[in-house]
Protein backbone atom coordinates (compact mmCIF):
# COMPACT_ATOMS: atom_id res chain seq x y z
CA UNK A 1 0.00 0.00 0.00
CA UNK A 2 1.25 3.62 -0.85
CA UNK A 3 2.32 5.44 2.25
CA UNK A 4 -0.40 7.79 1.76
CA UNK A 5 -3.35 5.24 1.44
CA UNK A 6 -6.51 5.35 3.75
CA UNK A 7 -5.32 2.56 5.05
CA UNK A 8 -2.40 4.09 6.49
CA UNK A 9 -4.33 7.46 7.06
CA UNK A 10 -3.74 6.67 11.21
CA UNK A 11 -0.44 6.54 10.78
CA UNK A 12 0.04 9.60 8.32
CA UNK A 13 -1.64 11.35 11.65
CA UNK A 14 0.62 10.02 13.64
CA UNK A 15 3.97 11.10 11.96
CA UNK A 16 2.24 14.79 11.38
CA UNK A 17 1.54 15.11 15.17
CA UNK A 18 5.00 13.92 15.93
CA UNK A 19 6.48 16.12 13.97
CA UNK A 20 4.80 18.91 15.22
CA UNK A 21 5.44 17.73 18.72
CA UNK A 22 9.27 17.67 18.43
CA UNK A 23 9.28 21.02 16.58
CA UNK A 24 7.74 22.45 19.40
CA UNK A 25 9.74 20.68 22.03
CA UNK A 26 13.16 22.05 20.49
CA UNK A 27 12.45 25.71 21.85
CA UNK A 28 11.60 24.72 25.65
CA UNK A 29 12.56 22.38 28.21
CA UNK A 30 12.19 18.70 26.58
CA UNK A 31 9.72 16.98 28.26
CA UNK A 32 9.83 13.51 29.53
CA UNK A 33 7.82 12.24 26.58
CA UNK A 34 10.86 13.05 24.21
CA UNK A 35 12.57 10.01 24.14
CA UNK A 36 9.13 7.94 23.53
CA UNK A 37 8.00 10.23 20.63
CA UNK A 38 11.45 9.70 18.98
CA UNK A 39 11.42 6.20 19.20
CA UNK A 40 7.75 6.41 17.52
CA UNK A 41 9.61 8.70 14.77
CA UNK A 42 12.59 6.33 14.35
CA UNK A 43 9.77 2.99 13.41
CA UNK A 44 7.55 5.67 11.08
CA UNK A 45 10.88 6.72 9.16
CA UNK A 46 11.30 3.27 9.17
CA UNK A 47 8.37 2.75 7.64
CA UNK A 48 8.02 4.98 4.65
CA UNK A 49 5.54 6.93 6.52
CA UNK A 50 6.49 10.48 6.11
CA UNK A 51 6.89 12.36 3.03
CA UNK A 52 10.08 13.67 2.26
CA UNK A 53 9.19 17.39 3.09
CA UNK A 54 8.46 16.09 6.83
CA UNK A 55 11.67 13.75 7.03
CA UNK A 56 13.88 17.47 5.94
CA UNK A 57 11.29 19.07 8.83
CA UNK A 58 12.14 16.57 11.46
CA UNK A 59 16.01 16.59 10.33
CA UNK A 60 16.24 20.45 11.26
CA UNK A 61 14.76 19.85 14.60
CA UNK A 62 16.98 17.32 15.55
CA UNK A 63 20.15 18.67 14.47
CA UNK A 64 18.99 21.73 16.85
CA UNK A 65 18.81 19.24 19.57
CA UNK A 66 21.92 17.12 18.76
CA UNK A 67 23.66 21.11 19.20
CA UNK A 68 21.94 21.89 22.36
CA UNK A 69 24.32 21.29 24.70
CA UNK A 70 22.23 21.48 27.66
CA UNK A 71 20.22 18.54 26.55
CA UNK A 72 21.06 14.96 28.38
CA UNK A 73 23.45 12.90 26.89
CA UNK A 74 20.58 10.04 26.96
CA UNK A 75 18.44 12.04 25.15
CA UNK A 76 20.74 13.06 22.28
CA UNK A 77 21.11 10.01 21.77
CA UNK A 78 17.94 8.95 20.92
CA UNK A 79 18.26 11.70 18.72
CA UNK A 80 21.29 10.54 16.95
CA UNK A 81 19.18 7.40 16.21
CA UNK A 82 16.23 9.27 14.81
CA UNK A 83 18.50 11.36 12.36
CA UNK A 84 20.14 8.68 11.18
CA UNK A 85 16.86 7.40 9.93
CA UNK A 86 16.63 10.53 8.40
CA UNK A 87 19.51 10.16 6.56
CA UNK A 88 18.58 6.93 5.27
CA UNK A 89 14.98 8.10 4.15
CA UNK A 90 16.37 11.53 2.45
CA UNK A 91 19.45 9.62 0.78
CA UNK A 92 21.66 12.05 3.08
CA UNK A 93 24.92 10.63 2.66
CA UNK A 94 27.34 13.20 3.69
CA UNK A 95 24.80 13.86 6.29
CA UNK A 96 25.15 10.90 7.71
CA UNK A 97 28.76 10.78 7.54
CA UNK A 98 29.04 14.22 9.41
CA UNK A 99 26.69 12.75 12.10
CA UNK A 100 29.02 9.69 12.30
CA UNK A 101 31.48 12.16 13.69
CA UNK A 102 28.94 13.98 16.13
CA UNK A 103 28.50 9.95 17.96
CA UNK A 104 32.14 9.29 18.09
CA UNK A 105 33.29 13.46 19.41
CA UNK A 106 30.07 13.28 22.27
CA UNK A 107 28.37 10.06 22.51
CA UNK A 108 30.92 7.24 22.74
CA UNK A 109 30.46 7.16 26.60
CA UNK A 110 27.36 5.78 25.95
CA UNK A 111 27.14 1.97 25.22
CA UNK A 112 23.98 2.22 23.48
CA UNK A 113 24.80 5.16 20.90
CA UNK A 114 27.50 2.10 20.13
CA UNK A 115 24.58 -0.41 19.97
CA UNK A 116 22.12 1.81 17.82
CA UNK A 117 25.03 2.83 15.63
CA UNK A 118 25.83 -0.68 14.76
CA UNK A 119 21.90 -1.81 14.18
CA UNK A 120 22.24 1.34 10.98
CA UNK A 121 25.29 0.34 9.74
CA UNK A 122 24.27 -3.38 9.72
CA UNK A 123 20.90 -1.67 7.31
CA UNK A 124 23.23 1.15 5.09
CA UNK A 125 24.00 0.79 1.78
CA UNK A 126 27.61 1.19 0.91
CA UNK A 127 28.28 4.46 -0.03
CA UNK A 128 27.06 5.33 3.68
CA UNK A 129 29.88 3.13 4.91
CA UNK A 130 32.81 4.91 3.24
CA UNK A 131 35.53 5.90 6.25
CA UNK A 132 33.29 3.61 9.14
CA UNK A 133 36.36 1.67 9.43
CA UNK A 134 37.63 2.92 12.94
CA UNK A 135 33.73 3.06 14.19
CA UNK A 136 33.85 -0.82 13.04
CA UNK A 137 37.03 -1.51 14.60
CA UNK A 138 36.30 0.33 17.92
CA UNK A 139 32.77 -1.76 18.17
CA UNK A 140 34.58 -4.82 17.74
CA UNK A 141 37.01 -4.16 20.17
CA UNK A 142 34.80 -2.94 22.54
CA UNK A 143 33.82 -5.08 25.81
CA UNK A 144 31.01 -7.78 26.29
CA UNK A 145 28.59 -7.03 25.24
CA UNK A 146 28.66 -4.30 22.73
CA UNK A 147 31.70 -6.16 21.13
CA UNK A 148 28.76 -8.69 19.82
CA UNK A 149 26.55 -5.35 18.05
CA UNK A 150 30.06 -4.37 16.58
CA UNK A 151 30.73 -8.02 15.18
CA UNK A 152 27.12 -8.26 13.62
CA UNK A 153 27.60 -4.94 12.27
CA UNK A 154 31.34 -6.25 10.63
CA UNK A 155 29.55 -9.48 9.43
CA UNK A 156 26.52 -7.85 7.51
CA UNK A 157 29.57 -5.08 5.90
CA UNK A 158 31.77 -8.40 4.93
CA UNK A 159 29.16 -9.79 2.88
CA UNK A 160 28.05 -6.21 1.18
CA UNK A 161 28.99 -6.47 -2.20
CA UNK A 162 28.72 -2.51 -2.45
CA UNK A 163 31.22 -1.90 0.47
CA UNK A 164 34.57 -0.07 -0.18
CA UNK A 165 37.28 -2.66 -0.26
CA UNK A 166 39.09 -1.16 2.66
CA UNK A 167 35.70 -0.99 4.67
CA UNK A 168 35.35 -4.87 3.66
CA UNK A 169 39.11 -5.71 4.18
CA UNK A 170 38.70 -4.18 7.97
CA UNK A 171 35.69 -5.99 8.76
CA UNK A 172 36.77 -9.35 7.34
CA UNK A 173 40.01 -8.87 9.50
CA UNK A 174 37.97 -8.13 12.71
CA UNK A 175 35.83 -11.08 12.27
CA UNK A 176 38.47 -13.53 11.22
CA UNK A 177 40.74 -12.41 14.34
CA UNK A 178 38.12 -12.35 16.68
CA UNK A 179 36.72 -15.68 15.34
CA UNK A 180 40.56 -17.52 15.27
CA UNK A 181 40.79 -16.16 19.40
CA UNK A 182 37.64 -17.73 20.65
CA UNK A 183 37.49 -21.32 18.72
CA UNK A 184 41.34 -21.81 19.58
CA UNK A 185 40.53 -20.45 23.01
CA UNK A 186 40.21 -24.21 24.15
CA UNK A 187 42.21 -25.65 22.00
CA UNK A 188 45.76 -26.68 23.70
CA UNK A 189 48.46 -29.26 23.90
CA UNK A 190 46.29 -31.18 26.20
CA UNK A 191 46.64 -29.63 29.81
CA UNK A 192 49.57 -27.83 28.85
CA UNK A 193 50.68 -24.94 27.51
CA UNK A 194 48.36 -23.58 24.36
CA UNK A 195 48.88 -24.70 21.29
CA UNK A 196 50.88 -22.60 18.45
CA UNK A 197 47.89 -21.55 16.65
CA UNK A 198 46.14 -19.96 19.82
CA UNK A 199 49.36 -18.13 20.47
CA UNK A 200 49.24 -16.90 16.83
CA UNK A 201 45.41 -15.76 17.46
CA UNK A 202 46.66 -13.83 20.36
CA UNK A 203 49.54 -11.72 18.72
CA UNK A 204 46.91 -10.75 16.08
CA UNK A 205 44.21 -9.77 19.03
CA UNK A 206 46.90 -7.62 20.46
CA UNK A 207 48.16 -6.08 17.30
CA UNK A 208 44.68 -5.22 16.72
CA UNK A 209 44.00 -3.78 19.63
CA UNK A 210 47.41 -1.68 19.66
CA UNK A 211 46.58 -0.44 16.19
CA UNK A 212 43.09 0.83 17.80
CA UNK A 213 44.54 3.08 20.08
CA UNK A 214 44.64 7.13 18.96
CA UNK A 215 47.32 8.88 19.16
CA UNK A 216 48.92 11.09 21.91
CA UNK A 217 46.74 14.18 21.60
CA UNK A 218 48.49 17.38 20.85
CA UNK A 219 49.68 19.30 24.23
CA UNK A 220 48.42 23.41 23.87
CA UNK A 221 50.57 25.91 23.30
CA UNK A 222 52.63 26.80 26.77
CA UNK A 223 52.14 23.27 28.72
CA UNK A 224 54.50 20.97 29.03
CA UNK A 225 54.35 17.08 28.46
CA UNK A 226 54.72 15.71 31.25
CA UNK A 227 57.14 11.79 31.06
CA UNK A 228 55.68 8.85 32.30
CA UNK A 229 59.40 6.72 33.30
CA UNK A 230 57.36 3.50 33.93
CA UNK A 231 55.47 3.93 30.21
CA UNK A 232 59.03 4.40 28.70
CA UNK A 233 59.67 1.35 30.47
CA UNK A 234 56.81 -0.39 29.25
CA UNK A 235 57.21 0.83 25.35
CA UNK A 236 60.38 -0.50 25.65
CA UNK A 237 59.76 -3.73 26.40
CA UNK A 238 56.84 -4.00 24.19
CA UNK A 239 59.15 -3.20 21.25
CA UNK A 240 61.68 -5.81 22.33
CA UNK A 241 58.84 -8.22 22.21
CA UNK A 242 57.90 -7.49 19.02
CA UNK A 243 61.12 -7.34 17.59
CA UNK A 244 61.31 -11.13 18.86
CA UNK A 245 57.74 -12.00 16.90
CA UNK A 246 58.88 -10.36 14.08
CA UNK A 247 62.58 -12.50 14.03
CA UNK A 248 60.69 -15.63 14.99
CA UNK A 249 58.18 -14.97 11.86
CA UNK A 250 60.84 -14.46 9.25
Amino acid sequence: LSPWSPANAGLVAVAQRATEELAGSTSSTPGAWLPSLLRCLSALLRGGVLPEAACKAVGNSLRLLLGDARAPLKLRAEAWSTHAEVCIATKAVDEFRVSLVYAVRHLSGLDATGARIASVLQRLPGEYLVGARPILEGLCGAAFPLQIAGLAAAAAVAKRSDVAPDVASVAEALLRSTNEERSKAAVSDGWGEPSPENWQAKRRRLLLELLRVPEEPRVPSGHAAKGDPELHRLCEAARQRLDDWLRAGQ
